[in-house]
């Protein structure tokens, strides 16, 4: 990946992470997971909490690589070569 992306990331997307600040409905679907994990052995809850978190990097990721293309094309002036209507 460009290092500027990398910089890109760890200097605002990252930051902006804020758990406390996500929508009621996470909130709630997260704490009846919690619930549910409790009640699994300590390796099965260890794989579950390590898949868990890596969904939540790998969705955060392609987020924001969607974000950075989008923005890339805005800035190129996309999408040139259509007519301009009158």
């Amino acid at each position: 990946m460009n290092e500027f992306y990398i910089w890109l990331y760890e200097h605002y997307a990252a930051p902006q992470f804020n758990e406390a600040e996500f929508p009621l409905f996470y909130q709630v679907q997260k704490q009846e997971w919690l619930e549910a994990a409790s009640k699994l052995s300590p390796r099965e809850r260890l794989l579950a909490v390590d898949l868990q978190n890596s969904l939540a990097s790998c969705w955060g990721a392609a987020a924001f690589a969607y974000g950075v293309h989008v923005g890339l094309l805005l800035n190129s002036g996309f999408p040139g070569t259509l007519p301009e209507l009158y």
